[in-house]
């Protein structure tokens, strides 16, 4: 067995992405009193006689005496958030092009690992199931590719079968072309259902990224902490998908988001948000893949439609009986 190239120990994969809010960090000399941090949007105004009367009436506890109290003395920053950068159709054309390589499914990311797993050998990792224990260190197959983690699979063993499958992983794999594949989550697919009726759930929560596969796991730094539920009946589908997908610096989310394929030529309804760079957020409020956008929920963009038939569609179609 070779060693796993670099002396350092592998990263723990485990655990997905967190979307980032905004942090705002205020630096001052130590005679400097500390910042008092106000919202632009703040209400400052002092409360009135009857707002004080109803707070007095529901604070019948005793008074805290160790508490002193906010210090009025203090210097006020006014935070100003800064002004959008992007147009409507500039919102909806970075969201289209940030789904382009597909919306994450555990099956995409599942068959990509059993793939990688044909290329083991009876001592790198071992075993013959798909599962990975205790291979922490790292090792190199016959085949060029090398294998490191922990993994623990259940579910079928052929990449073809759609079935129920969980797959618990923390592992770091690199190709004989050096690619490195990472996964660190898990992935989880439930279905019920015969005949040409199913319903499903899916999971992908985490990273998982390989850029010698096809579609989203391509993307460098793929992960997702994504919500899937979807149903066949007979030819036609219908999703919901609620979540966060992160591509390197592009993040966009889903809230209550739903489409089929009868209805609105299978565009969305719901939120979808796209992260800026600065961490404040712009959402679009669609119906039928069309309707207004803001920024930080007050900057009014104007509307914008987006076309997100074929990813949708395509998630649907991996599930289909």
């Amino acid at each position: 067995m070779g060693g796993y190239p670099g002396a350092d120990p592998l990263m723990n994969w485990r655990a997905g992405w967190a979307v980032l809010g905004l942090g705002v960090a205020c630096t001052q000399t130590p005679a400097e009193k500390p910042a008092h941090i106000v919202p632009d949007e703040a209400d400052t105004s002092a409360p009135t006689e009857d707002t004080a009367e109803d707070a007095a009436e529901e604070d019948t506890g005793p008074a805290d005496t160790d508490d002193p109290g906010p210090d009025t003395g203090m210097p006020t920053v006014t935070v100003e958030r800064p002004a959008a950068d992007l147009s409507a159709d500039e919102v909806a054309a970075h969201v289209q092009a940030a789904l382009a390589l597909g919306i994450p499914d555990p099956l995409s990311a599942r068959l990509a690992y059993i793939n990688a797993l044909e290329n083991r050998d009876a001592f790198c990792p071992g075993g013959g199931d798909l599962s990975i224990i205790g291979e922490w260190d790292g090792c190199l197959a016959e085949s060029g590719w090398r294998f490191a983690g922990y993994t623990e699979y259940t579910g079928p063993t052929d990449p073809s079968e759609v079935g129920d499958f969980h797959l618990l992983a923390d592992f770091r794999f690199q190709d004989p072309e050096a690619q490195m594949f990472i996964g660190g989550g898990d992935l989880e697919l439930t279905l019920t259902g015969e005949g040409s009726d199913r319903t499903w759930s899916s999971l992908v929560s985490g990273t998982f990224s390989y850029a010698g596969s096809e579609g989203w796991i391509s993307s460098e730094g793929a992960g997702a902490i994504l919500q899937t539920d979807g149903t066949w009946a007979g030819s036609v589908w219908s999703l919901a998908l609620n979540g966060a997908i992160n591509w390197g610096e592009e993040g966009v989310h889903f809230e209550s988001v739903s489409a089929d394929s009868e209805s609105c030529d299978a565009q969305p309804t719901g939120r979808i948000g796209l992260r800026d760079p600065s961490g404040y957020w712009y959402a679009m409020d669609l119906v039928c893949g069309c309707g207004p956008v803001h920024f930080h929920e007050t900057e009014d963009l104007g509307e914008a439609c987006v076309n997100l038939r074929i990813p949708l569609d395509s998630l649907a179609m991996g599930m289909r009986p």
